[in-house]
């Protein structure tokens, strides 16, 4: 699998669009005539296919940045209304120009300084700028995280008329980070290895000594299970030394553990993390396709987006919420806790 809309970014992989320039690239910022594109090449073609069954669309974009992904949709859709927001609050300058000289100014209509969790202004702006017509596209390539995303959907996806798509971009971004992490602790070949360890220590040492930290309990008690494990088993790297240090603590000589047998692998799951990253969201939508006559039609997941189309039943975009779409009978996301 690869890493979504990022991979393979590229500066020279740079294009033009009706005469505006488009660049690839992480950190460049947008010119007069040149928007950066904070995506690979690749998606250009992706966002073709998403467009062609929506001819002048009613859409939203979730997360303007550099501007580079509001002008080219706005280029290859030609849509009948399109809304940006943007949590800066500073209007990308070039953006707007680019807009105005192509006679888009007034279709396109980017909102800077809007968090996109902030139900109420996002409903405003929508119902302001569409006066109620449904929206045919949602892109979501905001904050990639589960309760902003989530707070989004909430908003837009009753707002979609049936056959709509809602998109949510790099869904899978927090599982790469956790895994390029993973990789950095233990292998010992890594180039990041000893800096990751070391961050570790810090991060740990930091939430152990804090009480009002958050995950505090968690660690002391994971901290407390290991040790325990550690002074009972002779075979452990650190024994001797542990057994002391406890032996210290409470004033007595060590008591002589008896060996005890490992126990299976799995016996004590991870903790959860404490708020679901927004891979959540791909398990709650395959949930809703399970439910007979519901509001969403069908789910497409791949390395880029989840794609969800919208189906025919009802919803009350004053009062929905993302648990509507679904029953957990078998208690599926019991790994992570309920949002707040």
């Amino acid at each position: 699998m690869g890493e979504g809309a990022g991979t393979a970014i590229d500066q020279g992989d740079r294009f033009e669009v009706d005469g505006l320039e488009f660049v690839p690239s992480w950190y460049r910022p947008s010119q007069p005539g040149s928007l950066t594109l904070l995506k690979g090449i690749h998606m250009v073609e992706l966002y073709q296919r998403l467009l062609a069954p929506f001819p002048n669309p009613r859409m939203v974009e979730l997360g303007i940045s550099q501007g580079g992904s509001v002008g080219l949709l706005a280029l290859l859709a030609q849509p009948e209304k399109f809304v940006a927001i943007e949590l800066a609050t500073d209007p990308v300058v070039h953006l707007l120009d680019a807009l105005a000289e192509r006679g888009l100014g007034e279709r396109v209509k980017p909102y800077f300084g809007v968090d996109q969790a902030d139900q109420a202004r996002l409903a405003q702006i929508v119902a302001d700028e569409f006066g109620g017509a449904p929206l045919d596209l949602v892109i979501d390539d905001a904050s990639h995280r589960y309760d902003q995303t989530v707070a989004s959907f909430e908003v837009l996806f009753p707002r979609l008329r049936p056959g709509g798509v809602y998109v949510i971009e790099d869904w899978t971004g927090q599982d790469h980070v956790a895994d390029h992490a993973v990789a950095s602790l233990t292998d010992p070949e890594s180039p990041r290895h000893e800096q990751a360890q070391a961050e570790l220590a810090r991060r740990l040492e930091a939430v152990l000594s804090d009480p009002t930290a958050a995950g505090h309990d968690a660690a002391t008690k994971l901290l407390a299970q290991h040790l325990e494990a550690v002074a009972s088993d002779p075979a452990s790297p650190h024994h001797e030394q542990v057994r002391a240090v406890l032996a210290d603590e409470a004033g007595a000589p060590a008591p002589i553990a008896e060996p005890r047998a490992a126990e299976p692998a799995g016996t004590h799951p991870p903790s959860a993390p404490e708020r679901p990253p927004v891979s959540r969201i791909a398990l709650e939508l395959a949930l809703a396709c399970a439910v007979p006559g519901n509001a969403v039609a069908d789910v497409h997941l791949d390395e880029n987006w989840i794609t969800v189309r919208r189906g025919e039943g009802p919803l009350d975009p004053a009062t929905f919420r993302m648990g509507d779409l679904y029953p957990d009978h078998f208690r599926l996301l019991t790994a992570f806790p309920e949002p707040s």
